[in-house]
C-alpha cells in the first residue's frame, strides 16, 4: 500500500483513516507514523491512538506532538481519545497529561486515570462541581458507567448518594448538552420512579432533550 501517496491525494475523514491504521501490516508502522504531518492534524489523533492500541512503538511520534500541541483544545481531545484506549500505554500517557497546564486537560486526565482505578466517587463529585462544562459533561457519563459497575458488583453507597444530586444539578444547567447528558445519566442508572423527571423535557424546545427525554422514559417505564 502506498500510504504516504494515499494520505497526501484522498479526502481522508477519521473514521477512513482510522480504518487505514488498523489494517496497515506492521511493517508501515514507522511510515504512518510521519505521514500525519503532511495532511492535517485532526487525522493525527486517530493515527496515534490506532498505533498506541496496536502496541506500536511508532506511536511515540504522533502521541507526542499531540501532547505538546500548543492548543489546549488538541491535548484535551487526545485525553478523551486515550480514556477509549485500556492499557498500561493509554495510562501512561494520562499520567503524563494529568500535570498539564491547562485545568480542563489536566483535570480530566487525573478523572479517567481515578475511574480507572475503580469507584471513585470523590473525584466524580468534584469534577461535576468544575467550572469546566466538558468536564461535567465527561463526569456524568462516567458516573453512570461507574453506579452499573458498583451495582453488579454489590453495590456502592457513595455513588448511590452521587447520582440523584448530579441529575438534579445536570438537569438544571444552563447548557443543553449538560442537560441531555443528566437524561442520558438518569436513562442508565434510574428506576421507574425516576421516570416522570424526564417528562417536562419532552415539550422542550431542542428536539435532542425532548429525544433523551423519550429514550429515559423507554427505559424506566417502557414503552406506553
Amino acid at each position: 500500500w502506498p500510504y504516504t501517496t494515499l494520505f497526501r491525494s484522498l479526502p481522508l475523514d477519521v473514521d477512513v483513516v482510522r480504518h487505514l491504521v488498523h489494517t496497515a501490516p506492521p511493517a508501515l508502522d514507522g511510515a504512518l507514523s510521519r505521514v500525519p504531518a503532511a495532511v492535517e492534524e485532526v487525522l493525527l489523533l486517530p493515527v496515534a491512538l490506532g498505533l498506541l492500541e496496536r502496541g506500536a512503538s511508532a506511536a511515540d511520534r504522533p502521541l507526542a506532538a499531540l501532547a505538546t500541541a500548543p492548543e489546549a483544545e488538541t491535548r484535551f481531545a487526545l485525553v478523551l481519545g486515550l480514556a477509549e484506549l485500556p492499557g498500561p500505554g493509554a495510562a501512561a500517557r494520562l499520567r503524563q497529561l494529568s500535570a498539564d497546564s491547562d485545568p480542563l486537560v489536566g483535570e480530566t486526565a487525573a478523572l479517567v486515570l481515578a475511574h480507572r482505578a475503580g469507584p471513585a466517587p470523590g473525584a466524580l463529585r468534584a469534577a461535576l462541581g468544575s467550572a469546566e462544562h466538558e468536564l461535567r459533561i465527561l463526569a456524568l457519563g462516567l458516573l453512570a458507567e461507574a453506579v452499573c459497575a458498583a451495582r453488579e458488583a454489590e453495590g456502592s453507597r457513595a455513588l448511590e448518594r452521587l447520582w440523584p444530586e448530579a441529575v438534579e444539578t445536570a438537569l438544571a444547567a444552563e447548557r443543553a448538552d449538560e442537560r441531555a447528558a443528566g437524561l442520558a445519566l438518569l436513562a442508565r442508572v434510574g428506576s421507574p420512579r425516576d421516570a416522570g423527571r424526564a417528562a417536562p423535557f419532552l415539550a422542550d424546545e431542542d428536539p435532542a432533550l425532548q429525544l433523551a427525554a423519550a429514550q429515559v422514559l423507554i427505559a424506566l417505564a417502557g414503552p406506553s
